[in-house]
Formats: structure tokens, sequence, C-alpha cells
């Protein structure tokens, strides 16, 4: 698929909704927030093929049908239309029909042999993959969302959150919905771009959720995210559940939001207005927020860059108030 027709799904994706055009060109959600992350940092060209071991079309290597494999364990749900997308994003050119026989070779060729075979594979990975693994900066995530209430000329307010557990750097965004989609905004216009400046490891996810906030079935939230944090160990945690300090740090963030949330809508501040606000803090709290480490009282990026050595300066965007 080249940029021009990766364009035009983008664009469809934009005016119909992200959901109908995965539907009409049998794409993932996944593939489709990857495109459109590419085409917002760096433009159309972002939208071409990011080659590495290019595999010759008519021969299927060790390497490459390995590739197919972890693909169809990570999307089990997916046919051999929807993992050839997924392989020639990743840069190997593959045809459907290739895609199939794999399946068909290892015994996958059908959609519930698949998902019993994810499921097989998912419960080993959970015996063997250690949750307890030593956290440094940038690998330990804490993702929550704060409901501020309902307001007349707001609507219900929820500040999503996600606070790295090491260093406390943190992405924060106002919405006035609870949906995934907020999530992966989040994720796609915030965190993934930080994340990759500052290199970040991320390898452990702890999503906080409260059953009464969410309008979706617990089943289809719990799906969505380990969609989003592919490769990840992921624990999803009732919100108060006390896990070592970490609820003490998601507490003592979530004061410091409703200290500057709050009294703007007792203002009365437009929505809009009140975002770029509270993304003002975000910043200022990442860069210019002193608090107690081991190493001594310092910023969250002061802290990180500390203690990986990294000399990294944000972009000038990083800088910026956008509008979302």
């Amino acid at each position: 698929m080249d940029r021009e027709e990766k364009l035009e799904i983008i664009k469809f994706g934009q005016k119909e909704g992200v959901s109908k055009a995965c539907q009409v060109f049998g794409i993932s959600r996944t593939l489709y927030y990857r495109w459109l992350q590419r085409y917002k940092a760096e433009g159309i060209l972002g939208l071409g093929k990011k080659r590495g071991n290019v595999s010759p079309a008519n021969k299927t290597s060790s390497g490459v049908e390995g590739q197919v494999l972890d693909l169809i364990f990570q999307y089990p749900e997916y046919g051999p239309q929807a993992i050839m997308y997924l392989m020639d994003d990743l840069g190997y050119k593959l045809s459907t029909s290739a895609v199939y026989n794999i399946m068909k070779r290892r015994g996958l060729n059908t959609k519930s042999k698949r998902i019993k075979m994810g499921k097989r594979k998912s419960n080993l990975v959970k015996r063997i993959e250690p949750i307890k693994r030593a956290s440094i900066s940038g690998s330990d995530w804490n993702i929550w969302i704060t409901s501020f209430g309902s307001y007349d000329d707001l609507g219900t307010l929820y500040a999503y959150n996600i606070l790295d557990k090491q260093s406390k750097i943190a992405c924060s965004r106002l919405y006035t919905s609870c949906d995934v989609d907020n999530i992966m905004d989040l994720m796609t216009a915030v965190a993934a771009p930080i994340a990759q400046i500052l290199n970040f490891d991320l390898h452990h996810v702890r999503f906080f959720y409260e059953d009464t906030v969410w309008d979706v079935p617990k089943r289809r939230l719990t799906e969505e995210i380990k969609k989003l944090f592919i490769g990840c160990v992921i624990e999803f945690v009732p919100m108060g559940v006390k896990i070592d300090d970490v609820q003490d740090e998601i507490s003592h963030y979530t004061e410091k939001c409703i200290g500057i949330v709050l009294p703007r809508v007792q203002k009365k501040m437009p929505l809009q207005m009140l975002k770029l606000e509270f993304q003002r803090w975000v910043r200022h709290y990442n860069l210019h927020e002193h608090m107690q480490y081991e190493l001594g009282c310092m910023s969250p990026l002061e802290y990180h860059m500390r203690v990986t050595g990294e000399k990294w300066v944000l972009p000038l965007w990083a800088y910026l108030d956008r509008a979302y």
C-alpha cells in the first residue's frame, strides 16, 4: 500500500470515524493510529514503508514466518488480509495467500484455532513473565482517569493521566467523555512522542479502572488496552487497591491536578482555555516541578536525564500550546 492510499484512509477516518475506516478498508485500529501518528510527525513522507529486512515476494523465510506468527499471537482475531497489512507496514512484502499458507501450516487457518492458541500462549507468558521487574525510568507506567464531576457549561470533565513510576514524568489531557479513543489520543499526541524522544523502554503498564466511570464493558476496555500496549506486561487494577507506593504517587499527582482544574472550573473558564491552561501546567510539572528523589531534589525530566545519561533537548512543539 503506497503513501497516497494510506493518506486517503487517514482522511476517510477523520471524516467518517476510525471504526468505519477500519471496517471499510480491512485494517486494525492499531495500524490506523500508527499511520496517523507518522503522518502528524512527518507528513506524507512518514507514510512510506519503514523497510528493514524485506522478504522476496516468492519466498517466506523462517524469520519472516516468525514475524507473521508473532502478529497472529498478538491479534488472533485477525484474518490473513489484516495480518498482511500489518506485515506490509513493517516493511515485509507478503501476499494474503502467503500469510494464509503460514496459518495453514501451523494449524491456525481458522479464527477459533488462533484464539485458542492465543489463550494458551497468553497463559504461558503469565507464568514466566516477572511482574516485579526492577523499575527504571521510563519502563513502568501507571494509567488512570480522574473525574471532576459534571457542569452545566462543560459537561462531565475527566483527566486522563499517564505517570511513569520511577521518574514521575506525566502525560495528561482533559476530555469530556470516557472513551478508549481518548486514551489512544493521549498516547498518539503526547505520550508516544515523548517516550520516543526520551528513549523510554516501556515494559510494564498498570491500568487503574473504576467500573462506575466507564460506559464500555470491561472486556472491550481490556482488549483495547492490550492492543495499545503490545509486548508489555499489563495489570488491570481496581482503583483504590494499594500497590507499594504507587497509590500514594497517584493520589499526590491527582491532588495537584485537582488544585489546577477546579478553581478554573469554578471561575467558569471556557473548555478550550481550560485545556490549554492544564496543558501548560503539565508542561511546567515535567520541566520545573521539583520533588525529592534518591539523587536529590529535581524535576521529573531532570531526574530522567540524570539516571539515564540522556542529553536530549525536547523539540519546540513540546513547549508550545496545541489545541485538541
